[in-house]
């Protein structure tokens, strides 16, 4: 789900990305799971590309074949992590 990021956290975390996508759901034993991606996980980009829309991750992932890397920058918890993601 598309969700806005405030000014506070903005600041806070030195992004001016205004908008990322909130993880609802983690399908278990999947590649997010693997990952240790979170419910309410925000990513804010994918491969070093701006994720403000569902449909950007997609297509990010799409460009990878199964088995493949992809390194994922997100919010949890206020604090902005990196993790790499085996598709």
């Amino acid at each position: 789900m598309r969700v806005r990021i405030d000014a506070n956290l903005q600041k806070t975390l030195h992004i001016t990305q205004q908008h990322g996508l909130e993880l609802l759901e983690i399908r278990r034993e999947g590649p997010a799971d693997r990952a240790e991606l979170k419910r309410m996980d925000i990513i804010l980009s994918a491969d070093d590309e701006a994720i403000t829309e569902p449909g950007d991750l997609q297509r990010i992932v799409r460009r990878h074949r199964s088995g493949e890397k992809m390194t994922l920058n997100f919010i949890r918890g206020g604090k902005k992590r990196r993790v790499t993601v085996v598709l």
